[in-house]
């Protein structure tokens, strides 16, 4: 018996799998554990989006989250509340991840969008300023997947 994903390119079969592994993980972990009270309402109201990067280098990764901030500013809140950016190709090592999102952040101030936007990181390896990397403390930014989580203030 076929597959659903048969009739899919091997990328289209990839970001399938990565957007299924991090719906899943988001209900499990995020919602399920309570991680983000916020996160509750647009998941019922059907009003995140999920969406992949095939970026392989961090200046198209660069252009995709700016792609993805820009789709979130054109959308209406009560379509697209807020975006997840599942990277699967670039940003494996959690300190190449750091900065990036440090220049991610600069490009949010440059676009005059602080204020509008916030970013939230999640990262397989993660660990947060001065503890250990097995302290609990960071299975609640651990993911399958480095992502940037794209806020609107407004919902926060």
């Amino acid at each position: 018996m076929p597959s659903p994903t048969d009739h899919l390119s091997s990328n289209q079969t990839h970001s399938h799998q990565a957007i299924t592994a991090t719906q899943q993980w988001f209900e499990k972990v995020v919602l399920g554990l309570n991680l983000c009270p916020f996160a509750h309402r647009p998941a019922r109201l059907q009003r995140i989006v999920f969406s992949v990067s095939e970026a392989t280098t961090e200046e198209k990764l660069m252009v995709a989250l700016l792609d993805e901030i820009t789709a979130l500013e054109n959308t209406a809140v009560e379509e697209r509340e807020t975006s997840l950016l599942i990277i699967p190709h670039a940003l494996d090592d959690f300190y190449d991840y750091q900065f990036f999102l440090e220049e991610a952040n600069r490009q949010l101030k440059n676009n005059h969008w602080l204020g509008i936007f916030q970013l939230a990181s999640f990262h397989p390896d993660y660990c947060f300023a001065g503890a250990e990397s097995d302290d609990p403390s960071n299975l609640t930014n651990r993911s399958p997947y480095p992502i940037i989580h794209i806020l609107r203030e407004s919902s926060l």
